[in-house]
Order: C-alpha cells, then sequence, then structure tokens
C-alpha cells in the first residue's frame, strides 16, 4: 500500500496499526496540511524528528481516504510547472504544431 509511487510520503505507524502516517520535509507543506486538516476536523497526532527535520502526522486509519486527497491538494498546491521557463515552453508548442503540420501534408501529398 504505501509502496506506491503516489505514497511517496506516507508509511505505516511503527507502533499503532489502527494509524498511518504522513510526513512532510518542508513546513510550508506540513502548515498547509495541517490547516487542511483542522478545517475539515480531523484529529491528528504531530511530532517533528530533530534529526531528519521531517515533520509526521498520524491519522486515524479510518480517515486515510479523506486525508491521503488532503495530501494530494498539499503536493498540488505546491508543485512545479513541469515546464517552467514560458519561452522553451511556448518553443516546444510551436515547434510540435509545425511537425505535425508538416506530417500531415506530407501525408496528403504523397
Amino acid at each position: 500500500m504505501n509502496n506506491s509511487l503516489l505514497n511517496i510520503n506516507i508509511l505505516d505507524h511503527p507502533t499503532r496499526q489502527t494509524m498511518t502516517v504522513f510526513f512532510f520535509t518542508e513546513k510550508a507543506h506540513s502548515d498547509y496540511f495541517k490547516e487542511l486538516l483542522t478545517e475539515r476536523k480531523i484529529s491528528f497526532e504531530f511530532e517533528i524528528d530533530e534529526e531528519s527535520g521531517k515533520l509526521y502526522f498520524g491519522i486515524e486509519n479510518r480517515h486515510f481516504s479523506a486525508v491521503q486527497k488532503l495530501n494530494y491538494l498539499v503536493f498540488a498546491r505546491f508543485r512545479k510547472p513541469f515546464i517552467e521557463s514560458r519561452i522553451f515552453k511556448y518553443t516546444l508548442i510551436a515547434t510540435t504544431v509545425i511537425i505535425v503540420t508538416l506530417a500531415l501534408i506530407g501525408y496528403l501529398v504523397s
């Protein structure tokens, strides 16, 4: 369950089978996750690992599907664009349109 590519920050609780652990390495992500949990009145345990700097949230398994969606919202809010440079983005789109147009012209001519 927790080894999936989409669940990179989800672990089984080390001592309580009724809980799942969500962790973040950046405080901004953690703060937004905490805000979302509080808004939806989902109880959680919070802990900071001083050595690694990870911020852990213990969530009861009965809330797992709802909290997993909140976890995706956190990553969606803080994700970087696939192509950050506007110039490169539009150059790539224009190049693709030109290649497809040339391919269609070549197909129609032959």
